[in-house]
């Protein structure tokens, strides 16, 4: 019952939706690759990189997204998550088996995992990875255990795996990294070591068969290079953290297996050397970057429930395994998974669209004979879909991808001063700046009423960063705003669709220059009849300034 219990309620946790705001741009390279007939190998997506070398290391990825998008559209996105993941959970099972885990303890590493594997679970090219990594490290223990006997002709089937990995993720470099602590641990069997480094060299071999060859190589050593600067800017990117719920499984995991390394190695002084090797790697790697935390996890539940086993510890006289096992179940797991798991899972939508500019990227669609082709401004995670429902009606200024890592600083930079914003607009010669809403970003003053009193307005940060005398406000809603540079178009149009009093944030201001008689109010109620009847679907949840 608890292995039943552990196993459905484990696959639950992969029913959220989809969140993953890449996962757009990863279509939008599937669309240019069926165009083209070829891998893209320069950035066509922006104006900011244009033309620039692009390695695009998951095509293979992003063309089974396509096409199983064409098909069943995000519901089957969320399918194939879900079936990686359970994969993970089946190949759990069966390391568990090697190690002759019972059903009790079975069902609670598999609720473990599934747990830990959360932060990770969306809709990524990372999931193969994790899959083809759990695939290897399944084979490595039945060898290091001798339940398998390999030999030269598996060294075929290894570099064609690694050919797969290397085009579907770049984390094919995980499994080389494991398989040569697994060599390390066989250095006294030389049948295993010498079939160990065969398949290391097969497998270095089959990850160069790729279209780009060793620049695969390059664009993971700009990822390290611009770690330090992605862990500024970007959360999935910063370290592990005790104050996200969403990584308490992660650090209990990473106490308890690190508790029981060191426990068993004082017992027995004979704890495999690759069980330290990679606990100590992805250990420390994982709690520096929070996306390893997904590798530490499928790792340290089979290494710690292989060395309990062996070491056999026991609570008291009375105190099994299976009633400890049913202990945890109702005092953490259940209660977890009902606060931090099962309200968000999917209720009335499949794709999280919170953070999408839904609207403004309609009004930009509607309005391109007139605005298309002018340079636009975005921020960071909106890049991806909106090359994904404009392009090439509009290219993006960022996106997902490792080649705009440079520009994380300086866009950051921009943002302190509105001197620095505006020539920083000016520099890369911007003509439409879509922003996101924000009620943290304000100027407090004081203003003189007609009766000899005083009252204090609270105004928002783009009066300042997006000046009237050059910007219009021409479209806004619950969580966006976008704003046209008034030299680069049309007056007529202009005086169509730009909002001079009705704006967002900015009420308070309004009523009291309406009561001040300091704007016309007629002309404030024919903008806001305007607006309401060219308003947009609310859109549930605002956004965070730039």
């Amino acid at each position: 019952m608890i292995l039943f219990l552990g196993i459905l309620l484990g696959i639950s946790c992969f029913f959220r939706p989809i969140q993953n705001s890449d996962l757009y741009w990863h279509l939008s390279a599937a669309k240019y690759m069926l165009s083209q007939g070829a891998v893209p190998r320069t950035d066509f997506l922006s104006h900011t990189m244009q033309g620039k070398p692009w390695v695009d290391f998951e095509w293979l990825t992003q063309l089974i997204y396509h096409g199983i998008y064409s098909v069943c559209g995000f519901p089957g996105l969320l399918a194939l998550r879900v079936l990686l993941f359970c994969g993970l959970i089946g190949i759990l099972w069966k390391l568990l088996r090697l190690y002759r885990v019972e059903g009790t303890g079975s069902g609670l590493a598999i609720l473990l995992l599934s747990i830990s594997l959360i932060p990770s679970a969306d809709v990524r090219p990372e999931n193969f990875s994790l899959l083809f990594f759990y695939m290897l490290l399944y084979k490595l223990e039945t060898c290091r255990l001798r339940l398998w006997k390999p030999n030269s002709r598996h060294w075929i089937l290894v570099l064609l795996g690694f050919c797969l990995w290397s085009n579907l993720h770049a984390g094919f470099l995980y499994g080389l990294v494991l398989m040569g602590f697994y060599g390390l641990g066989s250095r006294e069997e030389m049948r295993k070591l010498r079939w160990l480094a065969g398949s290391f060299l097969a497998g270095m071999s089959g990850a160069l068969l790729n279209p780009y060859g060793l620049r695969i190589y390059q664009a993971i050593l700009q990822h390290q290079r611009d770690l330090p600067q992605l862990q500024k800017y970007i959360s999935e990117w910063n370290p592990a953290s005790f104050e996200n719920p969403w990584q308490w499984p992660y650090w209990v995991l990473l106490f308890v297996c690190f508790l029981v390394t060191l426990i068993h190695y004082i017992r027995t002084r004979h704890t495999p050397l690759p069980y330290i090797l990679a606990i100590l790697f992805w250990g420390l790697s994982s709690a520096n970057y929070s996306r390893h935390t997904a590798f530490f996890c499928l790792l340290a539940i089979p290494y710690t429930s292989s060395m309990l086993l062996k070491l056999n510890l026991k609570i008291g006289e009375k105190i099994d395994s299976k009633m400890v096992t049913r202990f945890l179940f109702l005092v953490f797991f259940i209660p977890y998974l009902s606060i931090f798991v099962w309200p968000f899972l999917i209720k009335d939508r499949i794709q999280e669209t919170r953070f999408i500019p839904l609207g403004a990227v309609e009004f930009l669609r509607e309005q391109a004979p007139v605005l298309k082709g002018k340079r636009l401004y975005h921020t960071w995670g909106q890049g991806g879909y909106i090359g994904f429902r404009l392009y090439p009606l509009y290219k993006v200024f960022l996106d997902g991808r490792y080649i705009f890592h440079p520009l994380l600083e300086e866009t950051l930079q921009a943002r302190a001063q509105p001197q620095k914003w505006l020539a920083f607009m000016d520099k890369y010669e911007i003509g439409i700046a879509l922003l996101q809403r924000s009620s943290q970003d304000f100027s407090v003053f004081e203003v003189a009423l007609k009766n000899g009193g005083k009252r204090t307005l609270k105004r928002p940060f783009y009066l300042t960063y997006m000046p009237k005398k050059d910007w219009a406000l021409v479209y806004w809603d619950e969580k966006d705003m976008i704003f046209v540079r008034r030299s680069s178009v049309d007056g007529k149009w202009l005086a169509r669709h730009e909002y001079t009093y009705v704006r967002p944030d900015d009420s308070e201001a309004l009523s009291y220059m309406i009561s001040e008689k300091l704007v016309p109010a007629d002309a404030v109620q024919r903008e806001s009849a305007r607006y309401r009847t060219k308003r947009p679907n609310p859109s549930r949840e605002g956004g965070g300034g730039f």
